[in-house]
C-alpha cells in the first residue's frame, strides 16, 4: 500500500462522531449519561482523532449508528460522512 493510498483510509473519528450528532441533533449531555460516561470524557472523544475499537462499539451501541461499518466502507465513498475522512 503507498503512502497516498494509506491516507486515504484514515478516518477522524471525532469528526465523525460530532458530524453525526450534529446531524441528528442529539444532545451532547444527555446521551452519556445513561451508561455512565461524563459529559467531559464525551468532550474529549468528539475532538480525538482515532479511539479504540470497545469505545466505538459502545459509542455506535448508544447511538444507534454503525460507526465501525462506516469507517470499514470509507475507503469505498459509500459511507454516508465521507466528506470529513481525511
Amino acid at each position: 500500500m503507498t503512502k497516498q493510498n494509506k491516507a486515504a483510509l484514515q478516518v477522524h473519528t471525532g469528526q465523525l462522531l460530532r458530524a453525526y450528532v450534529n446531524e441528528k441533533r442529539i444532545n451532547q449531555a444527555g446521551w452519556p449519561g445513561n451508561k455512565g460516561v461524563l459529559p467531559k470524557t464525551v468532550a474529549m472523544y468528539l475532538k480525538a482523532a482515532d479511539m479504540r475499537m470497545g469505545t466505538l462499539v459502545a459509542i455506535s451501541q448508544t447511538l444507534n449508528y454503525n460507526f465501525l461499518g462506516h469507517c470499514t466502507f470509507a475507503a469505498t465513498g459509500n459511507a454516508p460522512y465521507i466528506k470529513i475522512c481525511r
